[in-house]
């Protein structure tokens, strides 16, 4: 059973991994969920999210997310959230790139009383939290809830939020620098039809890849 489950665990990360690899960026928010349903079956959770900062890392995101049948969606009722102010003890230790690992969310510490407010507002009862970090920023976190009931979870599934969420925040580098590429390749080429000049480029098989209106 033991090998059986190493083996399970294995080729999810490989499919995870390998699907990541080159992925267009218009295809990123379906693969995450995806990938979000994949991770949360194999670990028998009840849901599992994204949270990603926004403007100037105050602010997050509830971006991502997938729940078991009969659980509670979240997604629409956690935009736009002052981390700092509203989950001050969470925020310190996502900051600090420290894995938020709660097998009873009722033992957070006294200064996490807000916290516990809204996690039992929710009805988690055990909840698992790694950073996303990209380019030595933490850009968001990786979370896991069981809201059914308690779970202590074995060290693979630390290791499987730890790898996915890197995987995760390299694919959204790279989805974001993309999109900022296809923005300013369409500003230049807005530019470049205003001019009074011929401007054309092409390839270097001397093919035509672009021709202003002139």
């Amino acid at each position: 059973d033991a090998l059986r489950r190493r083996a399970m665990f294995e080729k999810l990360v490989t499919d995870i991994s390998t699907h990541f690899i080159n992925l267009s960026s218009d295809r990123l928010d379906h693969s995450i969920t995806t990938a979000l349903k994949k991770m949360g079956k194999f670990a028998g959770v009840d849901r599992s999210y994204v949270f990603l900062y926004s403007g100037a890392g105050r602010s997050m995101n509830y971006t991502h997310e997938w729940c078991a049948a009969g659980i509670d969606p979240q997604l629409e009722r956690m935009k736009g959230i002052d981390i700092l102010q509203k989950f001050p003890w969470f925020a310190r230790q996502i900051k600090s790139k420290r894995v938020v690992y709660l097998p009873r969310t009722d033992d957070l510490p006294e200064e996490a009383a807000t916290e516990k407010v809204e996690f039992r507002a929710q009805g988690i009862q055990s909840m698992i939290n790694v950073p996303m970090v990209a380019g030595g920023k933490v850009m968001g976190f990786l979370g896991f809830d069981s809201v059914r009931h308690q779970m202590q979870w074995p060290e693979e599934i630390i290791s499987l939020l730890k790898i996915v969420g890197e995987i995760l925040a390299n694919a959204l580098t790279r989805g974001a620098a993309e999109v900022a590429l296809r923005a300013s390749e369409k500003k230049y080429r807005e530019l470049a039809d205003l001019l009074p000049q011929i401007v054309f480029e092409t390839d270097t098989e001397g093919n035509l890849t672009f021709a202003n209106r002139q």
